[in-house]
């Protein structure tokens, strides 16, 4: 639909020439009383959506406008870690002209001009700068779950023709409105804005959550069909934060991955893209009133959700757990005689020897279902647990159920999620010890829980 046309089904076709001949060309002015409140066509072009926060100034409204704070609403919502930013920037080639676009996190060259400030949002907002915000605080916390979409699918197989890996096409935007259906059936409320490409879903959050448990809840907006495609290794939405915490491997400083701040204006293609209701219209017609919905928008009980719904924590193992290509052929197994020793084997001194290790016969003995008894958490069934392992989480309390327990691989291995370590039931016992090596582990744990006198007897008479 052309420009003329939208306006003119809200205005009338009398109004649209001095409507458009009066249109600013780019309205940078955070405090200009000359705002049209046009009915919004589906995506915003910035001479219409202009940068104005208020009809009044940003801090005094005109009298009988909202005195909301539009720029600390907006911050409020999309700000929460304020350490460092990321700017969007455009790229021309000396050689070739090829113009790219990327993101720069500011802090990584300018660390004293990175503090994602009143100042930045503003420049953002006014569409001086198209400005990023980092989702993880220090403490690996986050106030945002962000689902991005961008209109294509990578499926697992591979294409013939280029050996890479098949991408479709898909109406981001429409599976994201599915994902808002599914968390409004839930009671939690979230906005959808428009992108380039696809789309944005965004849940506001009541207090700051480990990335984990963000990403955790994403799952209900996702449904059990979409985790099953991601098990199966398609690759369509993204998940804001994507990492767990924000250094990298090796305590390396880092920042996480950024996502762009909404209604800002996009380089490459000079529009903004406003937040669209359940039916795909504008939310509002103004960039205040835009930013006016989304502070009323309800934050979610994230802890409260969790906790009422742990299976999520399988859904996400399962999402991010894709399965892998089996190959071709399989080599044969080898032969006792070729079988290379475990690691376990090797550490504890046991590698050469005929029959269960010891390792593996305290395993059989304590399988890990009556270990995390012993340690006070009872798992009758796989799912996700309280952690016990007091040293990996903070005031030594697991806050949220962080550990995977499967029982039905071998005699049960865990995983927690936060300190990013798991194994099977000796392992547990390392851990919650504090104990350096497998061996230690198994000399305390057969003084401690020794094997069961039948065991003791069968080992004897094998003897004999």
């Amino acid at each position: 639909m052309s420009r003329a046309s939208w306006i003119g089904r809200a205005l009338g076709g009398a109004l649209v020439a001095r409507v458009l001949a009066r249109a600013p060309a780019h309205n940078t002015s955070l405090s200009s009383p000359s705002f049209a409140p046009l009915v919004a066509p589906p995506r915003i072009p910035p001479t219409l959506l202009t940068p104005s926060l208020d009809h009044g100034t940003v801090e005094q409204p005109r009298p009988g406008a909202p005195s909301t704070d539009r720029l600390a609403a907006f911050m409020d919502r999309f700000c929460y870690y304020q350490g460092d930013h990321a700017r969007q920037y455009k790229a021309v080639d000396k050689e070739t002209g090829e113009i790219s676009y990327g993101w720069a996190r500011v802090g990584k060259r300018r660390p004293d001009e990175c503090a994602l400030t009143r100042d930045i949002a503003e420049a953002h907002l006014r569409g001086q700068i198209t400005a990023g915000t980092y989702l993880l605080d220090d403490a690996d916390r986050c106030r945002l779950l962000v689902l991005d979409h961008d209109d294509k699918r990578t499926l697992p197989e591979l294409d013939p023709a280029t050996g890479r890996r098949r991408v479709i096409e898909e109406d981001g935007l429409a599976m994201l409105q599915d994902c808002r259906r599914r968390l409004e059936e839930q009671g939690i409320a979230c906005a959808v804005s428009e992108s380039r490409r696809g789309g944005h879903l965004f849940v506001f959050l009541d207090e700051p959550v480990q990335a984990r448990d963000a990403r955790t809840l994403a799952m209900l907006a996702l449904g059990t069909d979409e985790v099953e495609r991601m098990h199966r290794g398609h690759e369509a939405f993204e998940i804001y934060p994507k990492q767990d915490r924000r250094n990298g491997q090796g305590g390396a400083a880092g920042t996480g991955s950024n996502i762009a701040l909404p209604l800002g204006v996009h380089l490459k293609d000079g529009e903004r893209h406003p937040f669209i209701d359940r039916h795909g219209e504008t939310v509002a017609p103004t960039l205040a009133s835009q930013i006016d919905y989304v502070a009323s928008i309800e934050r979610c009980r994230a802890q409260a959700v969790l906790h009422a719904r742990p299976w999520l924590y399988e859904e996400l193992d399962r999402a991010t757990h894709p399965v892998r290509a089996r190959t071709p052929e399989r080599a044969p197994e080898p032969t006792n005689d070729e079988r290379q020793p475990t690691r376990a084997a090797r550490a504890t001194g046991t590698a050469g020897r005929q029959g269960p290790s010891p390792i593996a016969r305290w395993k059989d003995a304590y399988p890990l279902d009556v270990m995390l008894a012993q340690y006070g958490v009872h798992a009758p069934h796989s799912g996700s647990y309280q952690c016990p392992i007091a040293a990996y989480h903070a005031d030594g309390r697991d806050s949220t159920p962080s550990m995977s327990v499967n029982l039905e691989m071998g005699s049960g291995v865990w995983f927690c999620h936060t300190a990013n370590v798991g194994g099977d039931s000796l392992s547990l016992v390392q851990h919650m010890e504090g104990l350096s090596s497998p061996r230690d582990a198994l000399a305390f744990a057969q003084e401690r829980w020794p094997l069961p006198a039948m065991e003791r007897d069968d080992r004897a008479h094998a003897r004999g």
